[in-house]
Formats: structure tokens, sequence, C-alpha cells
């Protein structure tokens, strides 16, 4: 059987390669760039948004938010690592910031964009005002991963389009189960 999609995928990867690059170069190398880029990696890690739901279940404070963005968030990670697995990627960097020898050392898609674009979209349907901060701390965090040599830029992108058809697709279930009309 012929590969009649290698060319396609080689100029994806060339392109994704580049863009990476330039994103590593972008903003110029300066410890405050660095510094940004190392906190912005941690931005969207699992235990700390854990942490953000626990506080806001125990002050018993937007439970279909937290139902919702819960499930959508179990949902990322089964897919993520079950993407991870199949694609079995390996990262653009030496691994020397976060990832040496270890569970994760497979890079697509992000999980991290992924977990931030859930988050931004459920976020921002419970408190639009917001939404710009929301959508920031994500192309941050996206932006980090890239930056630190752990992500390619491809990578992030894919995290975040199914980041956001997983949130749609929960928000859509939930609507549908419990009988409420989709808002336009």
């Amino acid at each position: 059987m012929s590969d009649w999609l290698a060319p396609v995928r080689s100029r994806l990867a060339t392109w994704d390669r580049g863009l990476s690059a330039w994103l590593v170069r972008c903003p110029p190398a300066h410890p405050q760039w660095e510094r940004l880029a190392r906190l912005g990696a941690h931005l969207g890690d699992s235990w700390l948004w854990g942490l953000v739901a626990f506080l806001l279940w125990g002050m018993g404070r937007h439970a279909g938010l937290l139902r919702g963005a819960l499930v959508s968030l179990a949902a990322q990670a089964g897919v993520t690592l079950l993407i991870k697995q199949l694609v079995r990627r390996p990262r653009p960097g030496e691994g020397a910031f976060l990832y040496g020898p270890g569970p994760d050392v497979h890079s697509f898609p992000s999980g991290h964009a992924m977990r931030m674009t859930v988050i931004a979209l459920w976020a921002s349907w419970q408190w639009p005002a917001w939404r710009w901060l929301y959508w920031a701390a994500t192309a941050m965090v996206s932006w980090s991963r890239v930056r630190l040599g752990i992500h390619y830029a491809g990578d992030v992108m894919a995290g975040c389009l199914l980041g956001a058809c997983i949130a749609v697709a929960v928000r859509h279930w939930g609507r549908h189960r419990s009988g409420q009309r989709p808002s336009r």
C-alpha cells in the first residue's frame, strides 16, 4: 500500500518545525522571557486546576460549571494519553526543563494546551466578562510549552482544537441530558 499522504505529512512537519523554531526565538532570549515561559509552562498543570476545582467545590459554588468542566477535564486526560500512545511523537527538546526520562515523553498533542482550552471555554461560559484573561493564560501556556522545547507548535494547536471539541461536546451532551436548549 503506497503512502499517498507522505508528501502532506512531510510539508506539515517542515512547517511545524519552522513555526516552532520561530516561537523559540520570538521574543529574543532574555531572563525575563525565560522566567515568564517557566511560569507559563506550569500554569496548565493538572494539580493546580484540581486545587482550583476543589476550592470552588468546597465553597459550594458553580456546581453546574464544575460538573461539566470536570467531565471535560477527565475526557481531556483520557484523550491526551490515548493519542500520545498512538502517535508517540518525541518531544523537540532535550527534556532538561521538565521532562527527562519518565512517563510522559511524547509530545503530540499538548495536554497542557488541551486542558487550558477546556478551562478557558468553561470559565468563559460562566464568567464571560473575564474571557480575555482565560484566553491570555491559554496563549501564555501554549507559547511557553513551545518556547521551552517541550512541544512543537502543532502539538499545542492540536491540543487547543481537541480541548475545544471536548468542552463543546460535553456542554452539548449535558444540555441535551438536562433538556435545556442550546444558547446561541
